[in-house]
């Protein structure tokens, strides 16, 4: 009788143990996608365009992208100093919110690795270890969401492209978001969804416990 007790004890932590496993691979998986989604939403371009015809120019996170307006060897920075007014307001922006962006987003993918590293080294469903991958997943997410912000806010960045204007009087003239932070905003709201489900892994094993 406590032979079948035992067997029985055993088969349950068995399951849970597969069932932990599983879960843990999804997660790993998932993470290993955000991962690669921060790294190429960084490297991608163009991130914005703006203006019409022969004036139209395109730019990444810290320079423009071909030189047919601007000088795609200036980053821009350096392209504020050769302006004034609001072109020099806007490009001073774009320096500042892809700096941020990229700062951030180069602490949470650095997060990120931390936790897939984690994932990886759990053989067991330790309370405690999961509660550490939670609390890093929070804090990534919430570095992507701050560097995405400051940078959408900065640009002042337009998805009904009505962005034909370099100037705007004194005022930064807005830009036309294209494909950079798209696949950004995809991988903060995937990011988001899997620090929900990762919560609710942890949640589940505590009321296992």
């Amino acid at each position: 009788m406590l032979g079948n007790f035992i067997r029985r004890k055993e088969n349950s932590i068995y399951k849970s143990e597969m069932k932990y496993f599983i879960w843990r691979m999804i997660h790993l998986i998932v993470f290993l996608i955000i991962l690669a989604g921060l790294l190429l939403s960084v490297v991608i371009v163009p991130w914005f365009s703006q203006g019409e015809g022969a004036s139209n120019w395109e730019g990444g996170l810290l320079s423009p992208y071909g030189e047919d307006v601007y000088d795609e060897d200036k980053t821009y920075s350096e392209l504020a100093e050769d302006s004034s007014g609001g072109v020099e307001e806007m490009f001073d922006n774009l320096w500042i919110g892809g700096m941020v962006y990229l700062i951030l987003t180069a602490f949470s993918c650095l997060l990120i690795l931390v936790v897939i590293i984690l994932l990886i080294c759990q053989r067991h469903t330790k309370v405690e270890k999961i509660f550490a991958t939670v609390v890093l997943v929070v804090i990534s997410l919430g570095c992507q969401l701050a560097g995405f912000i400051s940078w959408a806010t900065l640009s002042k960045v337009d998805y009904e492209e009505d962005c034909e204007d370099l100037v705007d009087g004194e005022d930064p003239a807005p830009v036309c978001a294209e494909e950079g932070p798209m696949i950004a905003l995809a991988v903060l709201l995937l990011l988001g969804v899997a620090t929900f489900l990762h919560c609710c892994l942890w949640c589940c094993l505590r009321r296992e416990r």
